[in-house]
């Protein structure tokens, strides 16, 4: 885990690379075993890579070897079943492209964009 990355209770990480200020909501599953119970586990595990500035919902699932690009959003109740392409919004089971993070707004206003604060972390 990268800084400043943030679990919250009841998720499960199993062989999962995390970036930098990544957020996990409660129930997060991430899978590592692309078809169990194998024999051959050990040749075939591989968990998932999460880059920085991810956000992912409540009670998702992150399927084995995926990778989450950097500053996208996996919605709540996701299954993710392939790579997501940096700057990207998904839902759904399984997980689609819904739209780029530039598209979202800040629904209260405190932010002219969803996530501006994070350009000044990098600062």
């Amino acid at each position: 885990m990268a800084g400043a990355a943030r679990c919250t209770p009841s998720c499960f990480l199993e062989n999962v690379t995390l970036g930098r200020r990544v957020f996990l909501g409660p129930g997060v599953v991430f899978t590592d075993d692309p078809h169990p119970p194998c024999p051959r586990y050990d040749e075939c595990v591989g968990g998932a890579t999460v880059e920085d500035d991810v956000s992912i919902g409540g009670n998702a699932t992150l399927l084995p070897g995926v990778r989450v690009g950097a500053r996208s959003l996996v919605g709540a109740g996701s299954v993710v079943t392939r790579d997501v392409e940096p700057d990207t919004v998904v839902a759904g089971s399984p997980a689609r492209a819904v739209r780029k993070v530039s598209e979202l707004v800040c629904a209260p206003g405190h932010f002219p964009k969803p996530y501006a604060w994070r350009e000044a972390l990098d600062s």
